[in-house]
């Protein structure tokens, strides 16, 4: 059997991997960034369909033709056309979350620009309270020599600098009050960058956060958990009140299930995926049979055929 490589079967190889990187793109999207799954998926599909369509070519182009290879060139073709019909369908996902682009991208950031903003009240709200907290701190040091208990009950030293000690009080409620873990004012625009500019790998882990049931109730629970602590000096509590905004989360199921939905093929992924199958088969039909072959009347049984070699 003749097995040269030819630039025909280079198009089986560009064709199967460009339909490879299509599928791994729908994968990750409705696995939501599980890269290696589906790295794995979309090469399978891949090196299924050209390795049927490879190996039906080198069949029909064999020297030593028989029915043997015949019914097996057909087994081949056979199992493209069901693997490529079945393949469509995840094919698809891209072009279907593509298509939503834009809806999604408002969602998207619409959601993030919610939770954004209840960051920037939660900033302010711990800079109000450290000043309160500073300024009655100042004012117990200020009469401190006309209530000397009050001085003594806050825990100050008349041997440290008070301005000092106040400083060192306020600077621990700051930094016990911003001890949120899930929240990062840089993450926010970040993910706005990478959702505008729609990155193919990037923009699926700002989705999977989003998308998480909930989410931005989650981070205001956090931070309304965080706003319980009360700074306690000698043995006076300090007295503030607990973080609270009015928010209502997104609709992060109406995007996430354009992502992990899947949908009936569209025109233009149907067009694309036959355009990459009839490359990934032109080899096949450019192929020449040899001269020895007599025609499908083997497969039948007709003429005098020999049952292992034409």
């Amino acid at each position: 059997m003749n097995s040269k490589f030819s630039l025909a079967d280079l198009f089986i190889v560009l064709s199967a991997l460009g339909f490879g990187f299509i599928s791994f793109q729908s994968f990750n999207y409705l696995s939501f960034g599980e890269t290696e799954g589906s790295v794995i998926k979309a090469l399978a599909l891949a090196l299924l369909l050209g390795g049927f369509a490879f190996a039906a070519k080198l069949l029909k182009r064999t020297d030593r033709p028989s029915k043997a290879k015949v019914l097996t060139e057909g087994i081949f073709l056979f199992l493209f056309a069901v693997t490529a019909l079945i393949a469509t369908f995840p094919f698809s996902h891209y072009f279907k979350v593509e298509g939503n682009k834009a809806s999604i991208q408002r969602e998207l950031i619409d959601n993030i620009n919610k939770a954004e903003k209840m960051l920037g009240a939660y900033e302010e709200y711990v800079k109000e309270r450290s000043s309160n907290y500073k300024e009655h701190l100042e004012s117990v040091v200020r009469y401190k020599n006309d209530n000397k208990n009050e001085y003594k009950m806050y825990g100050f030293d008349y041997s440290i600098d008070d301005y000092k000690q106040i400083n060192t009080r306020v600077d621990n409620l700051e930094r016990t009050l911003k001890d949120y873990s899930q929240l990062d004012a840089d993450w926010f625009s970040d993910a706005k960058r990478t959702i505008t500019n729609w990155n193919l790998t990037s923009v699926v882990p700002v989705v999977k956060v989003v998308k998480e049931a909930n989410i931005i109730i989650a981070w205001k629970n956090e931070l309304s958990q965080i706003s319980t602590y009360r700074q306690k000096d000698g043995t006076v509590e300090e007295t503030a009140t607990n973080f609270d905004y009015s928010l209502t989360a997104g609709n992060t199921q109406s995007f996430a299930s354009e992502f992990s939905s899947k949908g009936d093929p569209t025109p233009l992924s149907i067009i694309c995926a036959i355009i990459l199958f009839m490359f990934m088969l032109l080899s096949y039909f450019i192929t020449k049979r040899h001269s020895r072959w007599p025609g499908l009347k083997v497969i039948f049984g007709t003429g005098n055929v020999a049952e292992n070699e034409l």
